[in-house]
């Protein structure tokens, strides 16, 4: 089984080879910051669920520390962590760990689980061969990383900072018609008509669709996230889709 002290140590090691004298880029400092609040999420959603054993939530916390470990080389060959300029970070995270993480001790099955669950952590949809023994993990990583999301972006439109974490969005202003129609068609957000902030807000509520665990909608509503990005998006006249997207949202938590 996985130990946590392990995990950590690795994690730290892996880490320090993309810094200097234990300091690091802006960028992956905050990489760093969002894998240990994704691992204490991934704990949260375990209990959340009454997954008692300590190899069940051990191997959770190894998940969440571990699900954005190619970000590192994809920011230290490519610039830029937008995958579509680079590489999908999330294949190249488990091809690494996959070579290098110190697996010994670990059952071919919890190492088949967390790199299933690293590899399908940023996917649109769940790939079709993840085995039914690895689901919950995987539906756990994609929740535990969406959370940190939702309040690490709400917190910088508090504070002003939001386009040091959203550049991109910076030079755009209102509503992408194409993922109006995207949502209201499939009930998904496609990033590539992501353009504006508040694209990437209604982008946000359409996730609010792929969590999977009650926890992770309550920790958002008990925020007032969602009701925050409605709120927002109240100019742009598209206030039945951000309705029907919340009552189902509500409907499932």
């Amino acid at each position: 089984m996985f130990n946590d002290e392990a995990a950590r140590a690795w994690f730290r090691s892996f880490t320090a080879r993309f810094g200097r004298d234990g300091l690091f880029d802006k960028a992956l400092a905050y990489k760093i910051g969002h894998s240990e609040r994704v691992a204490q999420y991934a704990l949260d959603i375990a209990k959340s669920e009454n997954w008692d054993s300590s190899a069940d939530r051990s191997l959770c916390f190894a998940i969440g520390l571990l699900h954005d470990t190619g970000r590192f080389p994809q920011y230290e060959q490519y610039g830029t962590f937008k995958d579509a300029d680079s590489v999908d970070h999330a294949d190249l995270g488990a091809d690494v760990l996959e070579r290098e993480f110190d697996w010994n001790g670990v059952s071919s099955e919890e190492k088949e689980i967390l790199l299933c669950s690293v590899r399908n952590h940023n996917k649109l949809v769940i790939a079709n061969n993840v085995p039914q023994y690895a689901l919950r993990f995987v539906n756990m990583i994609r929740d535990a990383d969406k959370i940190d999301i939702f309040f690490q972006v709400q917190q910088r439109i508090d504070n002003g900072t939001v386009f040091d974490m959203l550049p991109r969005h910076r030079v755009y202003k209102g509503i992408s018609q194409e993922l109006v129609e995207c949502i209201k068609s499939t009930g998904r957000s496609d990033y590539r008509f992501v353009k504006s902030l508040s694209d990437y807000r209604l982008a946000e509520l359409a996730w609010g669709l792929d969590l999977n665990y009650s926890y992770s909608i309550r920790i958002l509503k008990d925020a007032k996230i969602f009701d925050r990005i409605v709120n927002e998006l109240k100019p742009f006249g598209i206030d039945r889709l951000c309705s029907e997207l919340m009552n189902e949202i509500n409907r499932r938590c």
